[in-house]
């Protein structure tokens, strides 16, 4: 139907210039109505005693001419490759004219995805062919071409800039992550990218995964895509479903997420260790060591608190974790809410005058800091 109504469009369009039989021969009538002409696909020139090289190259320019309809019609071309001459691809550009001139990205697009795992490092035998048709939908006016070969294209696979992650949540059936709907958020350690901490409670059985996005998009990683290590990794092993991590004992963990870059991919390291949480500074009488003086007692449950030891000095309290860095790189304080606050600035001389006063949480001697790692919460006390 649609060709019947194109013809009668042309009849009337051109039934001004003809009023008699006479003038039959000279109006545009589509030849060959219902069939696929054939048209001629040239050999590119630079494609006969030259490797084409897609990553130098900026287009590679195929000619041909016009299908032949009866009479001059605007064509639409669209360009096919092969690397096995059955199965071709379209390009995403079409073009208008008889000269085309394809970029060598979007050639060398469509190859990656016929060529698959196999080895870029040779230069490829290309199948190309047109298609044509006087509209963009090919109904009508359909025109294929001849197969011809460009026997050395040299594809490559595009540098794609790998960076480190900036963030890093672990998401499971735990206490924090409320069943694999809450992402917990792994810390930064100060001034050291792609290092990444967190105090967590894990239960035996409790199965998880960690992930640099704050939520399913195919990005997280399980014992598949991570390295274990460290003397506790032997309580983590696969879980019950795919590649969930899966903790074979219940307790308090240092969980640290250490990502590099290495073959051109980001790597991941996860390990877990006993926590060790330290007050430091002039809460411990000046001494600015992680030692066992100033160690908080872990609490039995998830949802209890860490209990530092009396403060055996007054001034700004310093707090931090032991993740085997510089304490200063996890040090941690509360806000002016009292919620956790991880240091992530430069402190030359202390919290008060370099962040603010209501980061500055004051120590009295014989006081305690109480911190609640899975709410994230804290308070300090003058008894």
């Amino acid at each position: 139907m649609k060709k019947l109504i194109y013809i009668l469009l042309l009849a009337v369009a051109t039934f001004g210039f003809t009023s008699c039989d006479e003038d039959r021969d000279s109006n545009p009538i589509l030849s060959g109505a219902g069939t696929t002409r054939s048209l001629v696909l040239n050999v590119p020139p630079v494609s006969v005693n030259n490797v084409i090289d897609l990553l130098t190259s900026n287009s590679i320019e195929f000619t041909t001419s016009q299908p032949d309809y009866g009479f001059p019609a605007s064509t639409v071309y669209t360009v096919w490759v092969s690397l096995d001459g059955e199965e071709f691809v379209a390009l995403p550009t079409t073009y208008t004219t008889a000269r085309m001139s394809v970029a060598a990205k979007e050639f060398n697009e469509a190859l990656l995805g016929l060529a698959g795992d196999a080895d870029l490092s040779a230069p490829l035998s290309v199948k190309v062919k047109l298609t044509a048709a006087m509209f963009v939908d090919n109904s009508i006016g359909k025109a294929e071409s001849n197969v011809i070969e460009l026997p050395k294209v040299q594809a490559y696979v595009p540098v794609v800039e790998v960076t480190l992650p900036t963030k890093m949540h672990i998401v499971g059936g735990f206490a924090a992550s409320a069943e694999w709907k809450n992402f917990v958020p792994l810390t930064q350690a100060y001034s050291k990218e792609g290092f990444f901490y967190g105090v967590v409670y894990l239960a035996e059985g409790d199965e998880f995964k960690i992930n640099p996005d704050a939520g399913w998009k195919g990005n997280d990683m399980g014992t598949d895509q991570i390295t274990l290590e460290g003397d506790i990794a032997a309580s983590c092993a696969n879980g019950d479903k795919g590649s969930n991590l899966k903790m074979s004992a219940s307790g308090w963990y240092t969980v640290i997420v250490k990502a590099k870059i290495a073959n051109g991919a980001v790597q991941y390291t996860l390990s877990f260790s006993e926590p060790k949480v330290y007050i430091i500074g002039n809460a411990l009488n000046g001494d600015w060591s992680m030692n066992d003086s100033g160690r908080f007692t872990a609490p039995a449950t998830a949802d209890g608190e860490w209990v530092s030891p009396a403060f055996t000095g007054a001034g700004e309290l310093r707090m931090c974790i032991d993740c085997g860095v510089d304490w200063w790189m996890t040090e941690f304080t509360l806000d002016g809410d009292n919620n956790i606050f991880y240091r992530t600035m430069d402190i030359p001389s202390n919290w008060a005058e370099n962040v603010g006063a209501d980061y500055s949480k004051q120590a009295a001697i014989g006081g305690h800091a109480y911190i609640n790692f899975t709410a994230g919460t804290g308070r300090i006390t003058e008894d």
